[in-house]
């Protein structure tokens, strides 16, 4: 893990205490990046990813209450409750607008922002998730009971099958062999944290009325999700929507395949800058 890398550590209204990672020397160099972590994961997963911001930008990746070094908390932790986890950090750092990057489960944070607080997101990119509501609740509520005692057997196993594609699990590397230790250490809350997660709304309402740069990432090889997920998305975003699929990643391109995936955003970013400042020159 990067040296570059701090913590800070912040509590919300309801008591819950929680994690959040950061990179970048400076928080007032230019619009910041805030990076959502898929479920399963914590901001670790973007620690490839950073390397290519936070020489321009501050990058900050906090862990959703229940994952990482958050604590579980009082409150469920349902999408709009993470999205507001999420804002409260902002307004305890005073960070008034951001480039949003949401993976999976980040993603469904994300547009929970976007519902209420779009006017804070400069830019925002989705990658491995869908706008609708959960079509199969069935696979996901028995995948939130395999974590309840007795514990499921070759869980660790299961979930690296399901949050990677072929190509990066076929290949032994140092970054599969941390998560999957990291996946059979899960805690057994981790299926209350599934269930907020299949619970989401549908946000078709919200995509109606985002008006901000949008990229949206596939994974060719996703099993969890599929492209034409956010190939939905793209039909049902008012505004303009870009669309890119890594042909060698599965559901987790921050992970399996951090350079792409790093490109893309950097690419993405700086062009809605330039954009953003011709308008505001206009």
């Amino acid at each position: 893990m990067s040296d570059k890398r701090k913590t800070c550590v912040f509590t919300t209204v309801d008591g819950c205490t929680l994690s959040a990672l950061h990179w970048g020397a400076d928080l007032d160099q230019g619009v910041l990046v805030v990076l959502l972590h898929s479920l399963f994961f914590d901001g670790t997963m973007f620690e490839a990813t950073v390397n290519s911001f936070a020489g321009s930008h501050y990058c900050i990746a906090p862990d959703h209450r229940g994952q990482g070094a958050s604590a579980l908390g009082q409150n469920a932790p349902s999408m709009s409750q993470l999205a507001n986890d999420v804002v409260a950090l902002l307004d305890h750092l005073d960070i008034p607008r951001v480039h949003l990057v949401g993976s999976s489960m980040g993603g469904y944070v994300a547009l929970e922002i976007m519902r209420d607080h779009g006017d804070r997101v400069a830019s925002l990119t989705l990658s491995c998730c869908t706008g609708q509501a959960e079509a199969s609740p069935d696979r996901f509520e028995a995948l939130a009971q395999s974590f309840q005692a007795p514990r499921a057997p070759n869980m660790a196993h299961k979930l690296a099958a399901l949050m990677f594609g072929l190509s990066f699990a076929k290949a032994p590397s140092p970054p599969l062999e941390y998560w999957h230790d990291r996946f059979s250490d899960l805690p057994e809350h981790m299926a209350t944290v599934v269930r907020g997660v299949f619970s989401h709304d549908d946000f078709t309402p919200v995509l109606d009325r985002i008006t901000c740069p949008v990229l949206l990432i596939a994974g060719a090889e996703d099993q969890a999700k599929s492209p034409a997920d956010l190939k939905w998305i793209q039909a049902h975003i008012s505004g303009q929507a870009e669309y890119a699929i890594i042909n060698d990643a599965g559901h987790t391109p921050p992970v399996e395949t951090p350079a792409r995936y790093s490109a893309l955003i950097r690419d993405f970013i700086h062009r809605s800058e330039i954009t953003s400042t011709r308008q505001d020159c206009a």
